[in-house]
């Protein structure tokens, strides 16, 4: 019974959808026919295309739309299937024909697939001659022959496409001998165009489309339209890389005498009207851009028009089927919880509380789900067993099992970082920061198969910090391994310390054979030893809470992300100001300007997580003050975070101003989960530099060991060089040499426009201290032959062992001196 009603109450929703269709895609396809007769000749090729495309679009959201919105019940009475049959009936058959035709059509569809992936099994690749002609054009066109591949098949009669992430470009056999070289070159443009324009995806959704709305002309006629467009869109472009029209013409004119019955589920040359298409190239002007339904589609459409209106009627006068209620089916053990009323005040109170926690009026944006329960703990976990592995003691361990909620432990890990704070009375923790810059530079200088942290060098560095002296030996003479020595000056009371890593196995991870006992703790002698006392910390405090009523100081904030654990992120916190925006005053024989910032990192309740506070000051000699004023003044803070969404709030003054900015920004701190090929920010630098091992602890802008200083704005001159720096996370790891296996990709194009300025790649193996684990692109790219204007960069990583791929992108602006 139970079984019978739930297939009544969706068999309903679902046949009326179906029905309600017939007029919507018949309303959708009147709009478009109107949109395309008033714009089509002011329309470009790709215009109309993507015109037709919004139209489709449109046509597969509408039912889906209407299934949602389908109401489940406008009565309260009590149905029995008996007086329901005559609802169910009609779209009950409605469905058992629609779902017959899905299953004939995506056979077609399967009997397209199997084809292509014939064509490729069968080919075998073109000769040198080929390949090469095949680059020169590719060039031309300006797309990436990275993972495409040329191929000869019998099975053709016309250079065709098949693929999407590794297309293969399939030439006939007859071609070799049959076409000349200009010939082959056009259409072999047009091909290429199609793989610049993804059209091969475009078209599997398009045939998706098409086979589950395969009973409305409509679908079949706009379907078309998209077809006929995409290949004068690939027409335009290879006409404009050739910079031949007749030649492009004549090569589709030979195909005329081709057309193969066979491409159906392939891109090839010869898709659309070959006539119109020679005739638009040859003559523009008598080209048709207003292409109307033919009569037997327009009245098709009409009566589907009349016959959806309809429906839509006798379905307003009926009553649905309700939705099926919850049954209890044991009534003995079951105690079901009763729902609120959709009316009651309470449920409207409980409605506008959810709003505010997931919408913030401050940051216009929805917010992101809360991290689950089951992430929550895990984060937890790795905090004891990851992060805290090497400098929490046993008492601090079973304390920390012994604890309960998540609030109990978040109390008490803040606990567990201020007992360690060299300098408790200043809003900063040297400590914790010193031991998550070391967990981020063993990853990135000592990981392998594993990650850096869990290696002995790691450990070892994570504990007692970077070693005064280091002995390389690689493998070979007296070294059959390869060999470090490591040597402090003094660990915990022990002098001139030794501790010797061997690459036994030689795939790059390092074992310790000759070590010293060490403490739990790190040594005190590698914190920091200057603090900083709180300058104006009450004051900019209470500013944080307020809303800032005096003048606005001028600030740019940046936010990057860049992983240490899976369960904790560096954050860091970019600020700049124009020193023109500061005031300065003369003090001692120098102009000074004093900046003081106090950044406070809360949850999204507004509890706080931690605060940062620093004095920034400027002297500059009087007779400089006008050079001093044109330039910029940056400050950074790191804070490490666990992944989550919390709030920055930053307070600035002017001190001799008196000027004020109270800034918010939300900080989506990233979850890089372990086997997922993943990325920290892209950042744009202006400096990107190696620092000297003994001073990275008090760095500001270091990032592992580099100084990688962000160009706010993103705005340089074309006598800089700009700093590409990226980490790439979670490669799988190659099974005999445990490094990583793949490609990085850079593209940098002129913004809105499809003009490529620059592409190359380099393999991930050839980069510096790469590892499984991680990976760090460091580049400084020389901006002397960029014009002004902007562009946009794109940095693609793949991972071929674990076939992934992740993509970063960043615009900056090139402009005159």
């Amino acid at each position: 019974m139970i079984t019978v009603f739930l297939s009544q109450f969706w068999l309903q929703r679902l046949g009326w959808t179906l029905l309600h269709f017939l007029w919507q895609g018949t309303a959708i396809a009147v709009v478009y026919a109107m949109l395309r007769s008033v714009l089509g000749r002011s329309l470009s090729s790709q215009g109309r295309y993507v015109l037709a495309c919004l139209a489709l679009a449109t046509m597969a959201v509408a039912p889906v739309l209407t299934f949602l919105i389908i109401p489940n019940s406008r009565g309260t009475g009590s149905w029995t299937i008996p007086a329901a049959e005559s609802q169910w009936l009609l779209p009950g058959v409605v469905v058992a024909l629609w779902l017959l035709g899905v299953l004939a059509f995506s056979i077609r569809l399967f009997g397209g697939w199997r084809f292509t992936a014939r064509l490729r099994s069968t080919s075998h690749p073109a000769p040198a001659e080929w390949q090469q002609a095949l680059e020169r054009i590719a060039v031309r066109v300006g797309v990436s022959l990275a993972g495409t591949s040329l191929m000869v098949s019998s099975l053709v009669d016309v250079p065709t496409v098949i693929g999407w992430l590794r297309p293969v470009i399939l030439v006939p056999v007859e071609s070799l001998t049959g076409l000349s070289v200009e010939y082959i070159t056009a259409l072999l443009a047009h091909e290429l165009a199609h793989i610049r324009r993804h059209d091969y995806l475009a078209s599997i959704l398009q045939s998706i489309a098409e086979a589950v709305l395969f009973y409305h002309p409509a679908v079949w006629w706009i379907s078309g339209q998209i077809r006929a467009e995409r290949e004068l869109c690939c027409d335009d472009l290879a006409v404009a890389a050739s910079g031949d029209v007749l030649t492009y013409a004549r090569a589709l004119a030979e195909l005329e005498s081709r057309q193969p019955s066979r491409l159906k589920h392939v891109l090839a040359a010869n898709g659309g009207s070959l006539v119109n298409r020679i005739r638009r190239l040859i003559e523009p002007a008598q080209a048709n851009a207003n292409s109307l339904p033919g009569p037997g589609a327009a009245w098709a459409m009409t009566l589907l028009w009349l016959a959806g209106v309809g429906v839509a009627t006798v379905h307003a006068a009926q009553p649905p089927v309700p939705a099926p209620r919850a049954v209890n089916l044991n009534p003995a053990r079951l105690n079901p919880v009763p729902t609120l009323a959709r009316k009651s005040p309470f449920a409207e109170v409980a409605s506008k509380a959810r709003n505010t926690l997931l919408y913030d009026p401050v940051f216009s944006a929805q917010l992101a789900q809360p991290l689950s329960a089951a992430k929550i703990e895990s984060t937890w976990s790795r905090w004891l067993d990851e992060e805290a592995e090497y400098i929490i003691t046993d008492e601090e361990r079973n304390a920390f099992r012994q604890l309960n909620t998540d609030e109990e432990r978040e109390q008490f890990v803040e606990q567990f970082w201020l007992r360690r704070d060299p300098t408790p009375d200043s809003v900063q923790n040297e400590y914790k920061e010193e031991h998550y810059r070391r967990i981020a530079y063993a990853n990135e200088h000592y990981g392998s198969g594993i990650p850096g942290w869990k290696t002995d060098r790691g450990r070892v560095y994570i504990k007692f910090g970077p070693p005064d002296e280091i002995d390389s030996h690689p493998s070979g003479g007296a070294y059959p391994r390869p060999t470090e020595d490591w040597t402090y000056r003094l660990v915990d009371g022990i002098p001139n310390a030794r501790f010797q890593f061997v690459d036994t196995g030689m795939n790059g991870e390092f074992h310790m054979t000759i070590g010293v006992p060490a403490n739990d703790v790190l040594s005190a002698q590698q914190l920091p030893e200057t603090p900083q006392a709180p300058v104006k910390f009450k004051e900019l405090e209470n500013a944080i809470g307020a809303i800032a009523t005096y003048t606005v100081l001028p600030m740019q904030v940046r936010i990057d992300y860049v992983r240490v654990t899976e369960s904790s992120v560096i954050v860091n916190i970019t600020v700049q100001f124009e020193n023109r925006d500061l005031q300065f005053q003369l003090r001692d024989g120098v102009q000074k300007s004093i900046v003081h910032l106090l950044g406070r990192v809360s949850t999204m309740t507004r509890r706080p997580v931690t605060t940062f506070e620093k004095p920034l000051e400027i002297d500059a000699p009087p007779e400089l003050l006008r050079t001093y004023r044109q330039q910029r003044s940056v400050y950074q803070q790191s804070v490490p975070l666990v992944p989550g969404r919390y709030r920055l709030n930053i307070v600035a003054e002017d001190t001799v101003a008196g000027s004020l900015n109270n800034y918010e920004v939300s900080l989506d701190v990233p979850w890089f989960g372990e086997g997922k090929l993943a990325s920290s920010s892209l950042i744009l630098a202006d400096t990107i530099e190696k620092l000297p091992a003994r001073s990275l602890g008090g760095a500001m802008f270091a990032i592992g060991d580099d100084k990688v200083r962000p160009r706010l704005g993103n705005t340089f001159t074309r006598s800089e060089k700009m700093g590409i720096y990226l980490q790439v996370y979670n490669f799988r790891p190659d099974a005999a040499t445990q490094k990583p296996v793949g490609s990085i990709e850079y593209e940098i194009d002129k913004a809105g426009s499809n003009e490529k300025i620059m592409d190359f790649s380099e393999a991930v193996g050839g980069i510096a201290n790469a590892s499984a684990n991680q990976v760090t692109i460091g580049k400084l790219l020389p901006l002397s032959t960029f014009g002004p204007g902007v562009y946009t960069l794109r940095v693609t990583v793949i991972d071929k062992n674990g076939n992934q791929t992740v993509e970063q992108q960043g615009n900056f602006i090139v402009r005159p001196e």
